[in-house]
């Protein structure tokens, strides 16, 4: 076999489909012992490992940095194996083990490889075990090369697969691979070798070497070592090409290769060998153990070569080949080559080479490749060398043997051997991992229920006993693209111990059976089914023996999804089954070939015709051996890697010129680019070769095909020249060429010619006086010669149909040639030239298998002519099953029950199932009676055994009560009868059936009386008395004419109808007659049927008995009585319960439910579930299907991946989660905020964060992103540069450059105020001003500032919306922009527009003003568009109203609109009174109206319109004349018809109507007004919720519809709501809000208001503090929550003011330390460091020195000293400007305390004394003067300060009020005792007395943000 053949077929089939790949793995099954049983569990759980690992965000991030980490322990361990990871690191040191970066299509691909490969050889040799391995690293590697992405560089994908076949190909065992890869791999890519002796190889590709030692020294030097060590073997590395050599030399003389090779038979071995420097006749030896092979090498006195090898070296190249021949088994030997040259010349070696003879494939041994070379067989001995062929029906496994039925992808027989046929797995169901396993499903026996099946080790499920079995859910056949003619079935099964003696298995598909295994008396037979393999794999468990079976069979079903079933039929319980997996193929190909496919051979289909062995004609593609119907090759040569030596005998020299044959005089052979050529590099420049072939079997052509490579420098007028036979030389060179192969170009050349002669001469010639053996070749490849021979028999021929002279033996009787040659019950094989008999079901046939019309009583199908399914064959006929069989074998044995019938399957038999009979004309087998649990037929008394009902008994045949019991249906029981009844059938009193005599009882219709002349007595009969007593009716009888006499009188005769009885007359049941207390009359007794003694009786569910009843009563449903055509009865309407609506029902994803109880989900992603009552179907979780309720099914328990219990799940650390979206909403630990499903880190947060998962803890974190620093961009330890750090340890400094400090984080931190500006230092001044310079070494400016000076300057450059003054950025309020001190900016100052000072504002008449919209005004005032304005006629005067009516019927003339108005002879006008007319007029005595002078009335009428002298002609539209006082008077209510006129005549009758009231008569009212109603009275009045608004409701909204704002007919306010108007309320209820849209208060939690509603309220959103919204709760790690208050906490946390809190870490903080009792960081006064909340630092612990415990004190003068600043002084001192200042008044002369002059008075003539007596000088008077007021002083400590000038600026006057803006020359701080909301200023004015004005400060605008905390 040719391994680089095979390498450029990966290359080149890089692209195809993965699971055309795992087509050729399966190969693998064909091997002789059939072991390939369980999955490489190993591996794939390595590449599932690195899918998972791969996926997950921690390593994508570390992946990027991490880039270093090598393979090590564990990691390897739970992945793959140390040896394999090795390889991983050698490709890619990057990667570690499996560190790839795969996409997302690569995951498909390798999700593909691990459903697919479900193969691994068990008891079979570690040799084998590696060569599966292998193959998938072949797979993966295809993936990898297909995705490029994985590395860096195409370099590292070639490199891959070198060391891959390096590891590969060099280790395994010979026998293996002649077994496995001569006949796999070749026949799996066509190599159809029959005669050709294969190469078995092992070659180094070109790739460089490292030095190395250890376990992975092999690895980097293509697995040759020193010997006996675990060293690199010594190697030579150039440049040009980039390669590395292994190289001997007299230093290093030897190299072993690191594994041994399996030998077996003969083998030729090939080397090339590169000599360089001085050999005087040495020798190199190559060594397999004991034997040796010696090369003598003498080098020339000057090397002919320089180039192409390495670099510059000189050198000469040979090519050394030897045989090795190993006689009987297989050895295990070393290969080792040394070198005994002790000089200075070295040899390097390339192309090593390992062949072997392919047998022929029935011979497991032989001495040549011919089918009479075999020296032993697969089957059977070899005669004459030749192995027997198989046996009758049995089939020929190539180079494994005999078996029943082809392999499931060898399908074809030709040639007596199964042939390779494109056959596609569509689906493989093995279980290979629990995921898998868990698709499956078990099929239950309940009457042997057991529940314990496991996955063993073998990844076999079981152990099935009984009726138990399983099923899976197939996908995948409607999924496939292509067509099928039949699917093809590979079940895998295994038994233990033997199959119990007429016991089997069954396999079914959608419940109907296809086909079983089964022991009789004759062994193990199979139905429909075939057995390819039986294979013994030892004991298990308590079972002595287990066979694994696997069985092939064809079924014609539709591309649709089916459910396969596997059930058993086992009746003892020591023996069982387990189910290893089954495949699902395309079966045989159709004779139609999709669009983009050609016809191929045996017809199958192919989608390329591209091989170097095939042309195409039209559609159809055909090899050289195909093209005429009696083909066959003469030779395969250069097709692969195999070398044969005796090819190079059969070739004749025939003459050369120049330089050829440089690797030696007789090597015809090279390499180039990983291609076999016969001539090429070092070997055929300028030569001429002949060969003459021989050719034995008669024939009429030939065809002769082969590809020819140019040297990468063939010259233009070098030339290749071929001749055939006496032909004309064909011409070729590089002016003509097919493609390029590499950097080489070849051409192809078919020839197909008339041929019959016994040889063939062939000459080959490379020309040209320019070539040369280095770059200008001449090589020959994929040789091939098909000889077209005559018919069989024939011996001369024209042609494939024409024979022109037939041998003796020919019989034209026997011998045929086509199928129309043939009769018409006979089809043609081709094998035989013979025509055969059609199978006995067939009429007419072309084969085998293809019936084309069927006999009688047989059915046409895809499998031939076969009896249908409910038939059986016999004496080759059909005949139909036994009625109650589905499908049988005989008459007399079935196979299949339909459960639909109410059969199952028993011995053969389809007996019905419990509690149903057979009926012979009817399929479905009937019920019983409800009391028998078997019976033949459908009553009690039929019975063959009994249901379990108490009470119940079995008499013969008939199951019944018990005496005394009847049965009831609502509790399926016998209960005891009445006590007054014998026997009946209910238990009732009126449900007697017989009476007990004892009891003096009698039957009288349905119940037990007393007999005569006894009566009822307390339920006993108790005898009458003899005296006649009246009031005992019971001790009457009745007698004849309807006489009732008494007890002790006995009745002679009775009447018609009657009989005598006891002495009484009793009616005569069954007479037809109904006379006295019978009811009914049916002649017959039966229960049930209306009438039973002549009294009406029917079913328990009847609601009525009597002569209106119908019979069958309806069933009703939920009465608890099964009755009519109800099946059950639950009492309930739950549904999928195993009853619904009376009506057996299973889950829809039940596909098996008997009686209610599901005994099959088959339905993928559902199992049956046995542990509730009735079966149901439940979710599979952890078998990657998402059904029913899962959230998601990821197939693992993990529960850090977002999914748990196959729901949504967040991972520990998230303290909430929405598990509807998955989504992490909270996290309980500080550094972790929630991200998806979990906690991550913020890296650069300052905060340490620890993932109680694992995934997101840091190493440290230091408040940055900034790589070497000494904690990483990633958070990680790092070590810093090596100027700051000196020493780092594990990523961790130990020491530290000058200037930096080593904290407790092992990190190095700069040393502020050192006076040395190092690195993360901006600089080292510390200013005390605020925002201006330096603090702790970094620069200090307002957030405004957008470039910040670090020498104390302050801000260089302000962020846009501010200016800047004096170094320091203010907002511009008006520029229309909105910066971070501005709520916010409109441009203008206009008040009550939103904006004002740029601050939000509304009008004054706004009540609830939010960011400048108003939502709520005042009372008097209505909202429009978010302004307020006032509501003229509401009767308030407003702010902007003049005057304001009461009442829209009180109308002023002097007020309209609100505003006040005269006359319009008015000339002056104040507050709606005239004060002066115009001229002409004259005031009215009102002063409301100017009247002409001359018409001027003594009396004004008011309201009057027009008025004439003293009488009103007309009244204003608002008033109305009263006649009786002679006026206008307003409108207050308008009065009815009668009213007006008897307001006018008292005394006047009025008729009209009273109010409300329509029509009426004299007083009386008869019709009202709707919303009205006549009462008592006959008067109106309106009725509340008729949904009418009446006169005196304010709202009614109808009966049916209850407002909130409603109540009887009058508005209400709200729930919560203080005030409201009409319903709508104005104002909510402390701590509640109006929402405007609903009308409704709502309290709103967070605004630190306890509403009723709430239980606490403390104004925040915070979690865990005690209340979350508004109700109490505390953190989850709280233990004892008591009113949100913690009273106990989970470990490790601690309790902290009722919190739980983790302990704070201080570390890296400077200047504070951890306090126990607030688990905070605080500062320690007295460590020299001002930190936290320390004012200072004064080294001391001296108070009154104005530091004290690190806090700015008041003077020691100082009595009371309230937040730093004195509010009192001690005795001789005053308060002054919160100063200690001495009295004068207690001055003496010799005092030694200086006192400061006040601010104005320096005066010249005050004399200061010192201390040392002496008199102040005028510099003290300076010094006075300099200081005054500017310097700051805490108690006696003063230093220079210059005082701050305050500004007061007038900007403008509005109305009454002035704007002014105050602001200081520079930054000022606020005293501490001052609150912000207080008085800041005190402003008077000058020359004014203060009684006379009243200045109000109104603060406009806060603070500056930027100086409100500054000190």
């Amino acid at each position: 076999m040719n391994f680089l053949n095979f390498k450029s077929f990966l290359f080149k089939k890089s692209q195809i489909l993965i699971y055309d790949i795992f087509k050729f793995i399966f190969q693998l099954r064909r091997l002789s012992d059939w072991l390939l049983i369980v999955i490489i569990n190993s591996i794939i759980k390595a590449i599932k490992n690195a899918r998972s690992y791969l996926k997950d965000e921690v390593f994508q991030t570390r992946l990027l940095t991490d880039q270093q980490q090598p393979c090590r322990g564990e990691k390897c361990k739970n992945g793959l194996h140390l040896q394999k990871c090795q390889i991983w690191e050698t490709v890619s040191p990057q990667f570690g083990c499996a560190r790839m970066q795969l996409t997302q299509k690569m995951f498909v691909s390798i999700d593909s490889l691990v459903q697919y490969y479900h193969l691994l050889i068990i008891d079979y040799s570690i040799q084998m075990k590696k060569i599966v391995y292998c193959l998938i690293l072949l797979e993966l590697y295809l993936i990898l090369q297909q995705y490029i992405l994985v590395f860096y560089d195409t370099g590292r994908i070639q490199q891959f697969f070198d060391l891959i076949c390096l590891y590969c190909f060099a280790i395994e065992n010979i026998q293996d691979y002649q077994q496995f890869f001569n006949y796999q791999i070749s026949k799996f890519y066509l190599f159809e070798l029959q005669i050709q002796l294969i190469l078995y190889s092992f070659f180094i590709f070109i790739y460089e070497f490292t030095q190395n030692s250890g376990g992975l020294a092999p690895y980097k030097s293509g697995g040759f070592l020193l010997p006996s060590s675990q060293t690199t073997a010594n190697f030579i590395s150039c440049t040009t090409p980039q390669t590395s050599y292994i190289t001997l030399n007299n230093l290093y003389l030897s190299a072993e290769y690191f594994n041994s090779f399996s030998l077996q038979g003969e083998n030729w071995i090939s080397m090339d060998l590169y000599f360089q420097s001085t050999w005087p006749s040495s020798n190199i030896e190559f060594k397999f153990g004991s034997f040796s092979y010696i090369y003598t090498y003498t080098s020339p006195s000057t090397y002919p070569l320089t180039g192409g090898f390495c670099d510059s070296y000189s050198y000469e190249v040979k090519t050394v080949n030897f045989t090795y021949t190993v006689t009987g088994t297989t050895i295990q030997e070393n290969f080792q080559i040394k070198s005994y040259n002790t000089n200075s010349g070295q040899v390097s070696f390339r192309n090593l080479y390992f062949s072997k003879i392919q047998c022929y494939p029935s011979c497991k041994l032989c001495t040549g490749p011919n089918y009479n070379q075999c020296s032993s067989c697969y089957y059977g001995v070899p005669t004459n060398n030749i192995c027997p062929p198989c046996g009758l029906n049995q089939f020929y496994w190539k180079y494994q043997g005999c078996y029943n039925i082809c392999q499931i992808d060898s399908p074809f027989l030709k040639n007596g051997f199964c042939q390779q046929y494109p056959i596609s797995t569509i689906e493989s169901a093995y279980s290979s991992n629990q995921i898998q396993a868990l698709r499956w499903q078990i099929i239950y026996d309940p009457q042997h229920l057991e529940t314990n099946y496991t996955l063993n080790y073998q990844y076999v499920y079981g152990v099935f006993r009984f009726n138990s079995g399983i099923n899976r859910y197939m996908d995948g056949l409607p999924k496939y693209s292509y067509q099928t003619y039949l699917v093809g079935l590979v079940i895998t099964i295994m038994t233990y111990n033997e199959i119990p003696l007429n016991c089997g298995i069954q396999f079914k598909i959608n419940n109907t059976y296809y086909g079983s295994i089964y022991r009789n008396a004759s062994g193990i037979q199979t139905h429909r089914v075939k057995i390819s393999q039986i294979t013994g794999s030892g004991s298990y468990l308590s079972y002595s023996s287990s066979n694994l079976y696997q069985i092939i069979t064809y079924v014609d079903i539709p591309k649709y999804s089916f459910v396969f079933s596997v059930v058993g039929n086992y009746t003892v319980d020591t023996a069982g089954w387990g189910m290893y997996g089954v495949q699902v193929t395309s079966g045989y190909c159709s004779n139609l070939c999709q669009f983009g496919y050609y016809f191929y051979r045996d017809g199958s289909c192919t989608s390329s015709c591209q091989n170097p062995y095939q042309r195409l004609a039209g559609s159809y593609c055909y090899d050289y051996d195909d093209e005429t119907p009696y083909s066959s090759y003469l030779i395969k040569e250069n097709i692969n890697a195999a070398g044969d030596p005796e090819q190079y005998s059969k070739y004749t020299l025939i003459s050369q010129i120049g330089q050829n044959f440089l690797k030696g005089s007789d090597i015809y052979f090279s390499f180039y680019k990983y291609q076999r050529l016969f001539g090429g590099p070092y070997v055929w420049a300028q030569a001429k070769f002949q060969r003459v072939f021989t050719i034995p079997s008669p024939h009429h052509s030939v065809t002769i095909a082969f590809y020819i490579l140019y040297g990468p420098y063939f010259p233009q007028d070098g030339q290749f020249i071929y001749t055939i036979e006496n032909n004309v030389p064909v011409i070729k060179s590089t002016a003509i060429f097919y493609s390029t192969y590499y950097d080489a170009k070849y051409d192809k050349v078919y020839e197909k010619l008339n041929h019959n002669a016994s040889t063939l001469t062939i000459t080959w010639e490379c020309f040209g006086p320019n070539n040369e053996p280095i770059d200008a070749f001449c090589g020959v490849y994929n040789y091939y010669i098909a000889v077209h021979n005559c018919q069989p028999y024939c011996l001369q021929c024209s042609d494939q149909s024409t024979c022109t002279q037939w041998n003796s033996t020919y019989d034209s009787n026997i011998v045929k040639f086509s199928q129309a040659d043939c009769l018409i019950n006979q089809y043609h094989d081709k094998e035989s030239v013979r025509c055969l008999e059609c199978p006995q079901s067939c009429l007419t046939c072309t084969s085998k298998l293809d019936c084309q019309t069927c006999k009688p009583t047989y059915t046409q199908s895809k499998l031939g002519c076969i009896c249908r399914m409910n038939q059986y064959e016999d004496s080759n006929q059909c005949f139909d099953c036994p009625i109650e069989c589905n499908q049988c074998v005989t008459p007399t044995e079935c196979i299949e029950c339909l459960i639909s019938n109410n059969r199952k399957l028993s011995n053969g038999q389809c007996n019905c199932i419990d509690g149903y009979y057979h009926i012979s004309y009817n399929p479905q087998c009937q019920k019983c009676h409800s009391f028998c649990k078997t019976c033949t037929g459908p009553t009690s008394s039929e019975c063959l055994t009994c249901n379990n009902i108490v009470n119940i008994e079995q008499v013969g045949s008939i199951c019944r009560c018990q005496a005394g019991f009847s049965y009831q249906d609502a509790t399926n029981s016998c209960s005891s009868c009445h006590s007054s009844c014998e026997t009946c059938f209910g238990s009732t009193y009126n449900g007697c059936l017989t009476c007990n005599p004892t009891l003096h009882r009698i039957l009288k219709g349905l119940e037990c009386v007393c007999s005569p002349g006894y009566y009822e007595l307390n339920n006993i009969c108790t005898n009458c008395p003899v005296a006649e007593q009246t009031s005992l009716s019971q001790c009457y009888k009745l007698c004849q004419n309807n006489q009732y006499i008494w007890q002790t009188i006995n009745c002679s005769s009775c009447d018609s109808g009657f009989q005598l009885v006891s002495g009484q007359c009793q009616p005569i049941c069954g007479d037809s007659l109904i006379k006295g207390y019978e009811q009914c009359e049916d002649n017959n007794t039966n229960l049930n049927d209306l009438c039973y003694n002549c009294q009406y009786q029917c079913q328990a569910h009847c609601l009525t008995c009597n002569q209106s009843t119908t019979l069958p009563c309806p069933d009703i449903c939920g009465d608890g009585i099964i009755s009519g055509i109800e099946e059950c009865e639950d009492g309930n309407i739950t549904e999928y319960d195993g009853c619904f609506n009376c009506k057996y029902q299973c889950q829809p994803q039940c596909t098996k439910c008997i009686q209610g109880q599901c005994f099959e989900c088959a339905t993928g992603g559902w199992q049956v579930d046995t542990t509730v009552t009735p079966w149901q179907c439940k979710q599979i979780c952890g078998d990657m299907i998402l059904v029913g309720s899962e959230q998601c099914d990821d197939g693992n328990s993990s529960d850090t991946d977002g999914c748990k219990d196959c729901m949504y799940f967040c991972r520990l650390g998230c303290s909430s989660c929405d598990y509807s979206t998955n989504t992490c909403l909270n996290c309980n630990l500080s550094g972790l905020v929630p991200y998806s499903y979990y906690c991550k880190n913020i890296c650069g947060d300052g905060i340490v964060a620890i993932d109680p998962s694992g995934f997101f803890t840091e190493q440290c974190d230091d408040g940055n992103t900034i790589n070497y620093d000494g904690c990483s961009s990633t958070c990680e330890f790092q070590c810093q540069n090596s100027s700051i750090c000196t020493n780092c340890i594990d990523y961790k400094c130990e020491a530290c450059a000058v200037g930096y400090t080593l904290s407790s984080q092992k990190i190095c931190i700069p040393i502020c105020g050192d006076l040395q500006i190092v690195e993360f230092e901006q600089c080292e001044l510390t200013f005390i001003l605020p925002y201006k310079g330096c603090q702790n070494c970094l620069a200090k400016c307002q957030n405004s500032c957008l470039t910040c000076d670090n020498s104390g300057l302050g801000c260089l450059a302000c962020q846009t919306g501010y200016t800047r003054i004096d170094y320091l950025c203010y907002s511009i309020c008006g520029d229309e922009i909105v910066t971070q001190d501005e709520e916010c900016d409109d441009g203008n100052l206009i008040i009550g527009d939103g904006c004002h000072f740029c601050k939000f504002s509304c009008q004054d008449s706004c009540l609830y003003c939010l960011k400048g919209i108003c939502n709520y005004c005042q009372e008097g005032y209505q909202l429009i568009q978010s302004k307020c304005y006032s509501i003229c006629g509401d009767g308030v005067q407003k702010y902007n109203e003049q005057c304001d009516i009461v009442t829209s019927l009180e109308t002023y003339q002097n007020c309209q609109s609100c505003k006040f108005t005269c006359d319009l002879n008015c000339l002056s006008c104040q507050f709606g009174i005239c004060q002066q007319c115009k001229d002409g007029y004259q005031l009215s005595s009102n002063k409301w109206h100017c009247v002409k002078s001359i018409q001027q009335n003594p009396i004004i009428i008011e309201n009057c319109n027009i008025q004439i002298e003293d009488s009103c002609v007309q009244c204003k539209g608002y008033a109305y004349f009263e006649k009786g006082e002679q006026n206008c008077k307003l409108k207050a209510a308008p009065l009815s018809f009668c009213q007006y006129h008897l307001r006018l005549s008292p005394e006047l009758y009025c008729s009209q109507c009273f109010d409300y009231c329509e029509s009426c008569n004299e007083n009386n009212c008869l019709n009202c007004q709707r919303g009205y109603y006549l009462d008592e009275n006959y008067s109106c009045v309106s009725l509340c919720g008729d949904g009418i608004i009446a006169q005196e409701e304010d709202c009614d909204f109808g009966s049916e519809q209850e407002i909130d704002t409603c109540l009887n007919c009058s508005f209400q306010c709200p729930q919560y709501c203080m005030s409201c108007v009409y319903g709508v309320c104005y104002q909510c209820l402390v701590g509640f809000y109006l929402n405007n849209l609903n009308n409704q208060c709502t309290s709103v939690c967070g605004d630190s208001i306890l509403a009723n509603d709430e239980a606490c309220d403390i104004g925040n959103e915070l979690g865990y503090d005690g209340c979350v919204q508004c109700q109490y709760k505390c953190q989850d790690e709280c233990l004892d929550c008591q009113l949100g208050k913690c009273m106990l906490c989970e470990l490790p946390l601690i309790l902290l003011k009722s919190k739980c809190e983790e302990i704070k870490q201080c570390e890296g903080l400077i200047g504070l330390y951890y306090d126990n009792d607030s688990n905070d960081c605080l500062p320690f006064c007295g460590d020299e460091i001002v930190a936290g909340n320390e004012d200072c630092e004064d080294f001391n612990n001296l108070p009154d020195d104005g530091c004290y415990e690190c806090k700015f004190q008041c003077s020691k003068d100082c009595e009371e000293c309230l937040d730093r600043v004195c509010i009192k002084c001690k005795t001789d001192y005053q308060l002054n400007n919160y100063q200690c200042l001495l009295d004068k008044s207690n001055d003496n002369l010799n005092s030694s305390i200086i006192e400061e002059p006040k601010d104005d008075d320096l005066d010249p003539n005050i004399i200061i004394e010192n201390q040392n007596n002496g008199t102040s000088t005028d510099s003290t008077k300076l010094e006075q003067s300099l200081w005054k007021e500017n310097k700051i002083c805490r108690g006696d400590q003063c230093v220079y300060s210059k005082k701050a000038i305050m500004q007061l600026t007038y900007i403008k006057q509005l109305y009454a009020l002035q704007y002014v803006d105050i602001t200081f020359d520079q930054e000022v701080k606020i005293q501490d005792n001052i609150l912000k909301d207080q008085t800041l200023f005190n402003i008077s004015l000058q020359d004014l007395d203060s009684q006379y004005y009243n200045i109000t400060i109104n603060p406009i605008q806060d603070i500056s943000f930027d100086l409100q905390y500054a000190y």
